[in-house]
């Protein structure tokens, strides 16, 4: 008899790893060494860019996990950057259909 049940990954909302990184900060890794081996015609410039694109990775990594989802936008309300959300005024909220 099959399991009538439909089974569900249990890390649903996780994106893929690589190398212990989840893929967007791999992806800044990968973009910083590619840019360093097209572009870049001094040996030096290309260790620099690709400790550079290392560090911003790891720091992309560490920003994302420390803070909550919608912390710049609480920060841009708070620095008066973003405006109030806007609401419906009160005789408009209810809609009284025919």
């Amino acid at each position: 008899m099959e399991n009538p049940y439909v089974k569900i990954h249990k890390f649903i909302d996780i994106k893929p790893m690589v190398a212990n990184w989840e893929f967007p900060s791999f992806a800044i890794f990968i973009v910083g060494v590619l840019i360093a081996g097209m572009y870049v015609p001094d040996l030096l410039y290309k260790l620099g860019l690709m400790v550079f694109s290392f560090y911003l990775a790891s720091f992309h990594n560490s920003v994302k996990h420390k803070f909550v989802r919608g912390f710049l936008a609480h920060k841009l309300y708070a620095m008066g950057i973003k405006g109030v959300k806007q609401n419906i005024p009160f005789h408009q909220r209810y809609f009284i259909g025919a």
